[in-house]
């Protein structure tokens, strides 16, 4: 677990790089609009809860506008 803390900066930014690169296919990213309520270090059932929510609301949001697109 201390290793996936240590790299997690890593990871976030070879993320971010990837996004910014050119590409022939389209990325279109989801994001919320506000931060979640979990963190690395914590989080609750309820939390949890209210995230995964809003992440499958997100996503069904986009399908209903984009859907037929892909």
């Amino acid at each position: 677990m201390k290793d996936l803390f240590a790299r997690k900066h890593i990871v976030y930014n070879e993320a971010l790089d990837f996004l910014n690169e050119e590409h022939v296919e389209q990325i279109i990213q989801i994001a919320p609009p506000d931060y979640l309520k979990t963190t690395a270090y914590s989080a609750t059932k309820e939390k949890l809860t209210i995230d995964y929510r809003t992440g499958l609301d997100m996503g069904l949001r986009f399908m209903e506008e984009y859907g037929g697109g892909f």
